[in-house]
């Protein structure tokens, strides 16, 4: 019987110190940190400093020793509510954790391979039929992104759009161009094509344009097509100034005419009239609609639009004082327009060259050589000129120079040879004043369109 009792206690005594061995095992398992205590590794979205935040969970019960955690195993911080954090940027990374009484690690990656942003150039723009224009998109991006971008037009009987962003206008009317990176957001463009304006064409036989040819919508477009190009070269720049200059004589499809002007907002002279709108226009857009009449303030003889008679009160070249001509702009009424159109704004002032101020004090003068034309450092979008005259370089080529101006043919293109030394270039005009203090900035440009 005793020996049955002692059986049955050291029986009973085994579960006992089975049942305490487990117990202690319980607390050394919420104590020791083991590999499976790490729990999850969250990476969030990319930081402005191109890195990434990773959250290191950790399922730890105990309070009874701090958790520390360290990715060298020698810098260790302390865990704040079961987690530690750090800013990290692409590569392969150890965690390690431990408490005084163990310690363990886990493997983790941090990828950064992301577009940052996305944008285009422009969200607008106008386009003539059978004229084309490049999307162009800014995409800052870290590490190794698939780059690809898809193109789609919403009706392509208005515009289509090629897999490399090539825009090409079909109709008449207004369509939605989608910009698709992948993996970013998508960005939409507005495409207005239309037929008021014609792809680049150099044609000096231009009809002038007839008075009242526009309605009041359709002259605002001409305005909006105008200011938009602008916007998009970057009002003040260089490039702004050829774009203005090869608008009204390549993509207008009309002739502005030439008018002897009647005055000027600037008045340098005791005898000259402040005249605002007769031979000149320091407004912005093109003076087509008689709502514009409301902005003009010095008038000598009427407020007449662009193309429509205006009695004339000059006699130079054989034209005859007090016979209507079509109004229009004068030389320097073209060039200080397109200075103004450019954002560029210089004052309603002539083209002389004398006490007064005038074209030929705007920019740094360089007597027109042969020598200066084949080598010297001007570039398209700068002044040309003689006495009395006012004209722009609007092109360059291998050969020529092409020239905006307003002659008594009306606004036009001139082409003259720069190559050969008895070229008219070198008789007709005296020298070029470079504009590069005038401008901003010199923007995207080409030498010919």
């Amino acid at each position: 019987m005793l020996t049955y009792i002692i059986v049955m206690y050291m029986k009973e005594y085994k579960k006992i110190i089975a049942l305490a061995f487990l117990f202690i095992l319980l607390i050394i398992s919420k104590v020791f940190i083991t590999t499976e205590n790490i729990g999850n590794i969250l990476i969030s979205k990319l930081n402005d400093d191109d890195t990434k935040t990773v959250t290191v969970e950790i399922k730890n019960k105990s309070n009874i020793f701090k958790t520390k955690c360290s990715l060298d195993n020698e810098n260790w911080i302390e865990s704040k509510n079961s987690k530690c954090i750090f800013d990290l940027k692409d590569g392969v990374y150890t965690v390690y954790i431990k408490n005084k009484v163990s310690k363990d690690s886990k493997n983790f990656i941090v990828s950064i391979n992301e577009i940052k942003s996305f944008e285009l150039d422009t969200d607008k723009y106008y386009l003539a039929i059978d004229e084309t224009f490049q999307v162009k998109s800014v995409i800052d991006y870290v590490g190794a992104v698939d780059l690809g971008i898809k193109y789609t037009s919403d009706d392509e009987s208005i515009a289509t759009v090629d897999e490399k962003g090539l825009i090409t206008g079909k109709g008449v009317g207004t369509t939605t161009i989608h910009v698709v990176p992948t993996n970013f957001d998508e960005k939409t463009m507005e495409i207005t094509v239309t037929d008021l304006i014609e792809p680049y064409r150099l044609d000096l036989r231009k009809p002038v344009i007839p008075c009242e040819h526009y309605t009041e919508e359709e002259a605002h477009l001409l305005d909006d097509i105008l200011a938009n190009r602008v916007k998009y070269k970057g009002e003040g720049s260089r490039a702004a100034l050829i774009e203005v200059l090869r608008f009204i004589t390549l993509n207008f499809k009309y002739k502005v005419p030439y008018f002897y002007e009647h005055g000027r907002l600037e008045t340098h002279y005791e005898t000259q009239n402040k005249v605002d709108g007769e031979g000149r226009y320091y407004h912005k857009g093109l003076y087509l609609s008689k709502d514009k009449y409301d902005s003009i303030e010095y008038v000598y003889e009427d407020k007449k639009m662009w193309g429509c008679p205006l009695t004339n009160y000059d006699t130079t070249d054989g034209w005859i004082y007090g016979k209507k001509y079509p109004n229009g702009l004068d030389c320097s009424g073209f060039a200080t327009w397109a200075l103004y159109n450019a954002g560029i704004d210089v004052g309603d002032i002539g083209a002389g060259i004398g006490e007064e101020y005038d074209l030929s004090d705007v920019g740094e003068y360089h007597a027109l050589t042969w020598e200066y034309a084949n080598y010297g450092d001007y570039k398209v979008g700068d002044y040309i000129s003689f006495w009395g005259h006012a004209a722009f370089i609007a092109g360059k080529d291998d050969t020529n120079l092409y020239i905006a101006e307003s002659l008594i043919t009306g606004v036009r293109m001139r082409t003259l040879n720069y190559r050969n030394r008895n070229s008219s270039l070198y008789k007709i005009f005296s020298y070029i004043n470079t504009l590069d203090n005038v401008f901003t900035e010199d923007g995207e440009y080409t030498d010919m369109w």
